[in-house]
This record gives structure tokens, sequence and C-alpha cells, in this order.
């Protein structure tokens, strides 16, 4: 059998990757700097196990939701905004009792299926292989410095009590949302406390100064990263394009150097908005960054340094289906941004962001049940599944062979080859 990576992502919502099957999963609490008065945040959740058993859901100490799932029967949990996602700005730069830890006795799926007024995003868990003691920031390089809320922010959730986190510098100056300009920032947090950094976009250093920036900790920590809103398409008014663009991170020890990239639902021609690209953050000095088949390298990163991948070097196979492969001399961080609206020739709005993990990573055979893989609790949306896999592989989706209309497509360069098929719904196996 050969390997598959798997991803999904709603049209008008958001993104689905490389979720880990684990029996523990951490999710840092996140600060809305829109202070939208609406929202809905479900959990969903899913296993290969054919015995039921119940998945345990806190915040902080307290046990706030149970949910009894097995293979054929995942649950969705609707979580109260007060322990996931705050409006208060007085709960920035300081340890605050929210966040969630869910743990069950048997592997499982988690995912975090989230919105607010106009906007949402899943934050997708990548389980224990998400924790760690050494992490690089990464979100979309803002290109409107407005002043409706879009900025930088970054969730630091600890696993152990006294856990000591250090951010020693930043790229560039910045002016956080507190209006404190800080050179590093130092402070300890107990088992389930999270901590958030926040900047909203009021000075042009802001916009991308503090993508690359490392943090550190004597204990595993688990981050959520990105921006929360944020508008990366330039040449817009502000108000166009901006949305939740957020995902869990991995450690650097976690990182490859190898990646495989599926276009989203955003428009990709001479005259498309720019919403389909990708990120990469070096972690290393002199990493050199290749696409696609090019034996000559686009650029050289210096440790915490950024290369914004233009959509321009997408490569069309088929209908609509696009394809990127990047290879790097050094481990990375890649991220990809995509659009939600379906091949439309103007939109520029609904974006999502999720964390890429590399090819030569331990990827499945196998992925037993994604559940209501088309819904944000038991609101439906429109599904696009894209999938990786190693060359010749045999792909079944619910046990039957994908049509040839949608794949396999070649991957530029190397022995892996993609996938998109749209409009799924309900549970999939692959």
């Amino acid at each position: 059998m050969k390997k598959i990576l798997l991803g999904f992502f709603f049209a008008l919502i958001g993104n689905f990757t490389s979720a880990q099957l684990d029996t523990e999963h951490w999710f840092a609490a996140m600060y809305d700097g829109q202070s939208n008065s609406n929202s809905f945040e479900y959990l969903h959740l899913s296993t290969d196990s054919k015995e039921p058993f119940i998945v345990s859901v806190y915040s902080w100490n307290t046990l706030i939701a149970e949910s009894t799932i097995s293979l054929g029967s995942p649950q969705f949990i609707s979580i109260d905004r007060e322990y996931i996602i705050t409006r208060n700005a007085y709960d920035l730069f300081s340890p605050i009792d929210k966040g969630l830890h869910v743990i069950g006795n048997k592997r499982f799926f988690a995912n975090l299926r989230f919105g607010v007024t106009n906007h949402a995003e899943i934050i997708t868990s990548k389980g224990q292989a998400g924790l760690g003691n050494e992490f690089f920031t990464v979100m979309a390089p803002n290109q409107q410095d407005s002043n409706i809320g879009q900025g930088f922010t970054t969730s630091i959730i600890a696993t152990e009590d006294n856990t000591t986190i250090t951010i020693p510098k930043f790229n560039k100056d910045l002016l956080f949302t507190d209006g404190v300009q800080r050179n590093s920032i130092t402070f300890t947090l107990n088992k389930g406390q999270t901590y958030i950094v926040d900047g909203r976009s009021l000075t042009v250093n802001n916009l991308d100064g503090f993508i690359g920036t490392k943090i550190i900790s004597d204990k595993p920590i688990s981050i959520t990263n990105g921006n929360f809103n944020g508008q990366y398409i330039s040449g817009t008014n502000p108000e166009s394009g901006s949305d939740i663009l957020m995902d869990q991170s991995v450690p650097t020890d976690k990182l490859g150097n190898e990646f495989g990239i599926i276009k989203g639902y955003g428009r990709i021609s001479s005259d498309g908005n720019g919403m389909e690209r990708a990120i990469i953050v070096a972690t290393k000095n002199q990493t050199k960054i290749y696409i696609n088949s090019s034996s000559t390298p686009i650029t050289t990163l210096n440790e915490g340094e950024y290369y914004f991948v233009p959509d321009s070097f997408y490569i069309r196979h088929g209908y609509n289906h696009y394809n990127l492969h990047i290879k790097t001399t050094e481990n990375v961080y890649v991220y990809q941004v995509l659009g939600g609206v379906e091949w439309s020739d103007s939109a520029i709005a609904t974006g999502g962001m999720n964390y890429i993990p590399p090819l030569n990573c331990y990827l499945p055979r196998k992925i037993e049940e994604i559940g209501h893989i088309n819904s944000i609790g038991d609101s439906p949306r429109t599904a696009k599944l894209n999938i990786i896999s190693e060359k010749g592989a045999k792909i079944l989706i619910n046990g039957e062979p994908i049509d040839p209309y949608y794949g396999p497509f070649p991957l530029a360069n190397n022995s892996w080859e993609t996938y998109s098929v749209y409009h799924f719904s309900g549970n999939i196996t692959i």
C-alpha cells in the first residue's frame, strides 16, 4: 500500500488538513479583535475504533462536555464561546484560564470548526505531534494598513504546570494591541492556560513583522497562529478579502523539506486575484527554495525570513486542477492560503489558511473516517476533497474508485500525484 495525504475544505468557510489520530488534543484560546457579537464553535470528533469510547473535553481543569464516538458514529459538540474565543482585550498578554484539552482512551481525530459574523475557519489538531518546545510563527502578510481589525495573532497553551515560554526577539519593531512596544516576551503558564500575543495593523511593520518569530519553552506547548482577521490580497480596498486565517502549528522537530499543494476554490489565471498562494518560513540560515521542477532556487532565506509564493507558480492539469511542488535545502514551515468561492472571476473573500505537512513525514495509507466532511455542526456547506498520493496508488473513497476526470495528475519533479474531488458530503473513508 502507498501513502496518502488528505485535505478538504469548505467553500465559504475554511479548510482542514493533516489531522492527527491521537488520544489527546489541545486547542489554545483565540482573540477576536473585531469583537463580533455572533459566533458558533463546534468540536468535530471521529475515530477508527469500532468499540465506542468516551471523549472528554476540559477547559482549564473543568470538564465541560463529553461525547461517545466510534467508527461509523462521529460526533460534534457545541462549545461555548467563553472557553475558546475571547473578545476581551484585557485577556491579551497575560495567562487566561481558557482553551480546550480533549482526551479519549482510544485514538481519534479532532478539529475545531468555528465562525463569527461574516468569517469562519477550521483549526485542525495535530494531536501530540503538535506539542513541542520550539516553534516559528506563521501568518499571512497583511497588505492593508487598515482600521477594520486586521492583524497578527499567536495563542500558546501549556500542557504542564510551571511552563516558561520565551519569545526572545521580533524581526521588526511592532506595536501590539495593548499599545506597548516590546523587545521580547517571557511568561509562565500552568497546564491548560493560554497566553495570546496580538497586534492590529496600525503600523507598516505590523503587516508582516511577526512572521517568523521564534517561540521556545521549557515544557511542551501547543500553538495556534495566523490572522484574526487578515487580508493578503494586494490592490484591493481593506474591506475586501478579509477573513480569519488560522491553524495549529507543529514544532520545528516535526518539519520537513518537500511539500505538495493543491489549489482551493480560488481563481488562478492571468487575471487571478492572488488568493491561492503559499507561505514559506525558514528555520535555518541559507535555506534555498525550489519551486516545481526548477533547478535554480527562487530565493534563499535566513532564519525567520519568509517567501510568499505567487499563484503564477501553480501548474494546471485537467479542468481547474492546479498543484504546486516545493523543495527546500533545510526544513521549513509551509502554509497554504486559499480562496473559498468556487471559480469566481472577481470574488476576493472567504480566504482560509492551513498548515501543510511535508511529504516525507509519516503519512497514512488509510484514513478510516472523517466525519461530517461538508458541515460545521449540522449546517451543510460545499466541500472539496484534495488528495496527494504516492505515484501508482489505488485510491478508493467509501470503497469506490475515483473518476479519472478528478485525477491523478502529476506533481512536478517527484513521485507523487494529486486528485481533487468535488461536492462530497457525510462521512468518508479513504
